[in-house]
């Protein structure tokens, strides 16, 4: 007998007995199998089933209560514990049981926890009903068996993902799965060739990923994905890979086997203050040949391409006598006669895109040209003081803090414009210049110009 107490008989009262020698391993199941079938709530039965797998004890009573609940309880996290206990201790004896349950069961939890369980044990029986599962999980999706598989690990990860979900956003065109800002699939021949998760919160892929070989787009938009797993390599026909406005710090070096890329974003990720060298080169490999092919020096062509994933658009070429008009966005570049990069305009007055300086851009010898406003750069990297050739540059309305004293060593620059950024200290280089070029009023009302640009325009101080 369990020792007589105030406090009500627990699962954990139970195990404790046991192990203290005050009541037999028989007498111990007869208590938790009557929790199990007596209880009304949910979480003492888990428990009591918990507890029953860690006596270990292979009685046709255990056997019993499980096969009971496999086949007839309701809720699917007491139907996968007791499935997983079935496999460990009784896998030949409940091979019907499983099987039973395999055809009938609809919970992705009670699937994932048999794939789980059956992939720890060596059994040919076992292998026969994971062969079952897959094929089960396949009609249900209505995918073949590995691409099911992973379908099923991404319901586990999204509660509100399922088969009637799936049912009624898939579809068997790309265009529309590619432009829309939730949950699409494209599927063809029972193989998925387009998949967009964007806005789902997820924190994490599933490593099955990989399984999707017929896999072209990928859209993975505002996500909290810090990385991708290095199953990713596996997609060898993949062709888009967006990841924009999500929190990517690194990606692994696997992704750099995407042969066949031919877009990839990582635009509005505001955790990525260091370039991963695997996108460096992606932009190497991949993406630099198209603007080779428009005249690029191929020593530069990768900067125009790296900047195309951190701001998400392929930047188009313009002419070099060509004017920038300020007009609500611009994703373009120039070059001169002998194909070097002389100017970068990058911005969108609705939409910030870039969140990061990348330090490749100057190592643009002859860049004469550097815009980037209204994005959510927040440094000017040091090394900017090697653009020799920089007359112009404008990065207003960003969110940089320090203007780097390597600015003044930009002796051909006549144009600057870092208002509206978060600077709360002027460099005294720039007062220096402001004194210098200080004049009287003027017919518009401005007393000091820089560059012949108002103060107001050039730098203003952050409150």
């Amino acid at each position: 007998m369990v020792t007589k107490s105030k406090s009500p008989i627990t699962a954990e009262s139970i195990y404790s007995e046991l192990i203290n020698k005050k009541i037999s391993k028989v007498t111990a199941i007869d208590f938790l199998i009557s929790l199990i079938e007596g209880s009304n709530n949910d979480e003492i039965r888990i428990k009591s089933i918990e507890i029953l797998s860690k006596i270990s004890l292979k009685n046709n009573k255990v056997f019993k209560i499980l096969e009971n609940i496999l086949i007839s309880d309701e809720n699917p996290s007491i139907r996968a514990i007791a499935a997983k206990i079935m496999i460990n201790n009784f896998a030949d004896r409940g091979y019907s049981s499983l099987n039973w349950t395999i055809q009938h069961e609809n919970s992705c939890l009670v699937f994932k926890t048999l794939l789980d369980s059956i992939n720890r044990i060596k059994s040919s029986n076992l292998k026969i009903l994971n062969k079952m599962i897959e094929e089960r999980l396949a009609t249900i999706y209505g995918v073949v068996p590995d691409e099911a598989l992973f379908l099923l690990d991404l319901e586990i990860e999204v509660n509100f993902f399922n088969i009637d979900y799936l049912k009624i956003y898939s579809t068997n065109t790309v265009y529309g799965v590619i432009n829309s800002n939730y949950m699409m699939c494209a599927i063809k021949n029972g193989h998925i060739t387009a998949l967009n998760l964007s806005n789902w919160g997820l924190s994490s892929l599933p490593n099955s990923i990989g399984n999707l070989n017929k896999l072209k787009y990928l859209i993975l938009k505002n996500n909290n994905l810090k990385t991708i797993p290095e199953s990713i390599s596996s997609l060898h026909r993949l062709r888009t890979l967006n990841l924009s406005g999500c929190k990517i710090v690194n990606l692994p070096n696997a992704i750099t086997n995407l042969k066949k890329i031919k877009n990839l974003s990582l635009c509005q990720n505001f955790n990525l203050n260091l370039i991963p060298q695997s996108i460096i080169t992606m932009a190497k490999k991949y993406l630099s040949m198209k603007y080779i092919r428009e005249g690029v020096n191929p020593s530069e062509a990768f900067i125009l391409a790296l900047m195309e994933i951190l701001s998400g658009s392929k930047l188009k070429k313009i002419k070099a006598d060509e004017l920038i008009i300020y007009k609500d966005e611009a994703c373009n570049y120039k070059i001169n006669e002998n194909g070097h990069v002389i100017g970068i305009y990058i911005f969108n007055s609705h939409l910030s895109n870039l969140t990061t300086f990348p330090n490749q851009v100057c190592s643009l010898e002859y860049l004469e040209e550097l815009e980037l406003p209204n994005n959510d750069i927040k440094i000017i990297p040091d090394s900017i003081g090697n653009l020799n050739n920089l007359q112009r540059l404008n990065l207003r309305n960003n969110m940089i803090e320090i203007v780097p004293e390597s600015l003044n060593k930009l002796k051909n620059l006549n144009f600057l414009k870092l208002s509206g950024n978060r600077i709360k200290i002027i460099p005294k280089w720039i007062n220096k210049k402001l004194d210098k070029f200080e004049s009287s009023e003027d017919l518009n009302g401005f007393k000091k110009y820089f560059f012949g640009i108002p103060i107001s325009e050039i730098i203003r101080k952050y409150k």
